[in-house]
């Protein structure tokens, strides 16, 4: 029942959509079976009779556009419905004869026919003889609408509705043996469809828990798919920043290292600049001395003892010895960028390399200043360097000791 009202809602909500459009009364005409059957089912009679009378406004109109006659119009299957809804308006208000005069048209019109439609109206023809007493024509028209059984096989409610019609009359007409029977066969009928209707929805439940299952099945696979990409991204994203990270430091270290190269690099320019500038002045101060001497020798218009001439001699030796050591020094800079020379592989002990430089110091100096030196190590401690090159430096920082202190000692 609640399916027909809401289904009475949507025809009317229908109808006043396409009673606005004048070019669908063809598909109104068809609404309107349905909608009036709706309306019989709920026995809303009073809608039932505006219904079947704007029908049939809507079925003069739809006449006169398409140029037909009655005749030619009154074949068609809505026609028939037309007149079963009205014939069913005309027996709730007790307008038999116009109600039977209306059915036995729509028998004529069907009577070459033996589908449902016939159906219909044999049964409503039936129906009204019930109403009359009349069980003879009743069971008559009820036994014709029987026959139209072999073509309605998707319509066994209907059919029911037959049988039950039958044993209705054979039970006003007293004979209970006959309506037993019949409505044991209607019950075997239910039951029967009943069983069928219930292995067809459980077969449609199945196969609709098949269908989901499948579609549950897709989707948890195209889920993990989804996962396992957008893992397969997060992965490789963290390994390019691993990467990204991994060379950033190398390129960091790499740039703190050239930095530190840099500036030792620097430095070292720095020293040599100065080394060089020192160098320079140094060689100076010789060279003008052998230079001037050399000429004094040199010119005839000085006459020197022997005394002074040995003097003159004495310090050009000197300073020619100078320039030596000061050109050894440039030498020794040179070998000590290359650090072949001074590799770390000597045992060297330390209070006697002390000594022995302490000694040669005293005998460049020729005894002008007093050399001084403290050691706080053991007498056999040992160290693991290169002893050229600790020489050449406690030389060089003894030799300048000595070469800028005028007196007293060192």
């Amino acid at each position: 029942m609640g399916e027909n009202k809401e289904a009475i809602r949507n025809y009317k909500q229908c109808i006043q959509t396409l009673s606005n459009i004048e070019s669908y009364h063809a598909a109104l005409i068809c609404i309107y079976p349905f909608y009036c059957g709706a309306l019989a089912d709920e026995k809303l009679y009073g809608d039932l009779k505006d219904a079947t009378e704007r029908w049939q406004q809507i079925r003069h109109i739809y006449k006169e556009k398409l140029g037909v006659s009655e005749e030619c119009l009154s074949k068609s299957p809505n026609y028939v419905y037309f007149c079963l809804v009205r014939a069913i308006v005309l027996i709730e208000e007790h307008r038999v004869s116009e109600a039977l005069k209306i059915l036995s048209g729509a028998e004529r019109i069907t009577r070459n026919r033996s589908d449902y439609v016939r159906r219909d109206v044999l049964y409503r023809m039936a129906e009204l003889y019930i109403n009359e007493g009349d069980y003879q024509k009743a069971l008559h028209y009820n036994s014709m609408a029987d026959s139209c059984r072999s073509l309605l096989l998707h319509y066994m409610g209907d059919q029911l509705r037959v049988v039950r019609q039958r044993a209705d009359i054979y039970f006003r007409m007293g004979n209970c043996e006959k309506t037993a029977v019949i409505l044991r066969s209607v019950m075997d009928s239910v039951d029967e469809r009943n069983l069928i209707e219930t292995r067809n929805q459980l077969n449609e439940l199945n196969a609709h828990y098949q269908i989901d299952r499948l579609r549950q099945e897709q989707q948890q696979d195209k889920e993990h798919t989804i996962y396992a990409f957008f893992t397969l991204v997060i992965v490789c994203m963290l390994l390019l920043v691993a990467v990204v990270v991994f060379f950033m430091h190398r390129i960091h270290k790499k740039n703190a290292q050239l930095l530190v190269v840099l500036d030792r690099s620097k430095e070292s320019t720095r020293m040599k600049d100065s080394f060089v500038k020192h160098i320079s002045h140094e060689l100076r101060t010789p060279l003008h001395i052998i230079t001037g001497f050399s000429q004094v020798m040199a010119n005839p218009d000085y006459s020197l003892s022997t005394e002074a001439r040995k003097d003159v001699v004495k310090r050009i030796t000197d300073n020619t010895q100078l320039i030596t050591s000061l050109i050894n020094e440039l030498l020794e800079l040179s070998d000590e960028e290359s650090r072949h020379n001074y590799a770390p592989d000597d045992e060297i002990d330390v209070k006697r390399v002390c000594d022995e430089m302490i000694r040669q110091l005293e005998q460049a100096d020729k005894g002008r200043l007093q050399v001084h030196y403290r050691i706080d190590v053991d007498d056999d401690f040992m160290i693991h360097n290169n002893l050229v090159g600790l020489k050449k430096i406690l030389w060089h920082l003894g030799n300048n000791s000595l070469k800028f202190t005028e007196n007293g000692s060192v």
